[in-house]
């Protein structure tokens, strides 16, 4: 498969790229350059889109198949495209996070609820995908469908219209839908802000940045799940700019020990929602942080505030973090 470059670890996209914000006591003209830095380094070894490859006409094929299961009301056919593990998240159209819910935690469960949805609708749909980002094993999609619902009694129709993003891994050459995020629009205006509420996911959130603060790498990866992965929004609505960070935990590991050798962090995370799923199996969350960095060689602190979205299973018995996704559009309501 094809793959873009990995940008220098001075400019890495999830967990160093807030040096490019000033240090707070910083002149101004110190902050240009280094953020001119920074968009050098972007430039000559940063991510490129990749043309059509197998991989993404593979995903493609995924992708058609489940519509096809949809059209012809087969619950069997449909299910293909998702893993064992696949967890859907209900966006109630809003890109906040903070309205976000999870629908179904595994398979099992959304093969039940496509079987029950069945029996009653059929579905006449078109889909249109909108990008694939395909990194090693992992792979970002978004579709859009349009079309109709019918219903199966009545014969009466409603437009049905629905934007999905898509995480995909591959798996002994088979790629399979893991998250699902459906109805999540471009707007933040719509989500409300209650409050975080299952404590023992925020105090897993809340020990896993002491663990940057304290270099503990071992701490660090054991609050993540073997097959993690980490993606960047560059603090953008545009989701064709999102990036894949790091593929899995190997990759993780590998770049924090040369990181923080000399590197160090400090956050002040707060975590200002969470959702548990009906059996929970599965939770989501989101923080507030702000991180900052220093070197070793160097007395400069650089910071810089992001929202971060975490998905957490512990399909393994212990809570683990599934995926997490850094740098989010800045939600209103939020805003100092």
């Amino acid at each position: 498969m094809q793959r873009y470059s990995r940008i220098h670890p001075a400019a890495s996209p999830i967990l160093t790229r807030f040096i490019s914000a000033s240090a707070e006591n910083g002149a101004a003209v110190r902050k240009n350059r280094f953020i001119a830095c920074l968009v050098a380094l972007n430039f000559l070894g940063g991510i490129v889109w990749a043309a059509e490859t197998p991989e993404t006409v593979l995903i493609r094929q995924v992708l058609s198949t489940e519509r096809s299961g949809h059209r012809r009301g087969n619950t069997d056919v449909a299910i293909q495209a998702y893993a064992d593990h696949v967890v859907v998240y209900e966006g109630h159209h809003s890109a906040d996070p903070r309205g976000w819910t999870i629908i179904r935690e595994n398979r099992a469960a959304l093969a039940r609820a496509l079987a029950a949805d069945f029996e009653h609708r059929r579905y006449d749909l078109n889909r249109t995908v909108l990008f694939i980002l395909a990194r090693n094993d992992k792979a970002i999609v978004a579709t859009q469908d349009s079309g109709l619902v019918i219903d199966q009694r009545s014969g009466t129709s409603q437009s049905f219209d629905m934007y999905r993003l898509w995480t995909f891994t591959k798996d002994d050459d088979h790629w399979r839908a893991v998250s699902v995020f459906q109805n999540i629009a471009d707007t933040t205006a719509v989500a409300p802000a209650p409050a975080a509420s299952v404590t023992d996911i925020a105090a897993i959130l809340e020990r896993e940045a002491e663990a940057w603060q304290n270099k503990d790498i071992g701490a660090i990866m054991a609050a993540v799940d073997e097959d993690f992965v980490a993606y960047d929004a560059y603090h953008l609505m545009d989701r064709t700019k999102w990036r894949i960070a790091f593929s899995d935990a190997e990759e993780f590991e590998d770049w924090l020990r040369k990181r923080l050798t000399y590197a160090n962090y400090t956050i002040d995370r707060r975590v200002i929602y969470t959702n548990l799923g009906e059996n929970g199996l599965t939770a989501l969350a989101l923080t507030e942080e702000t991180v900052s960095v220093s070197h070793e060689k160097g007395s400069a602190i650089h910071s810089m505030k992001r929202y971060v979205f975490w998905g957490l299973s512990r399909r393994s018995g212990d809570w683990k973090i599934t995926q997490l996704l850094a740098n989010l559009p800045i939600p209103r309501g939020i805003e100092e």
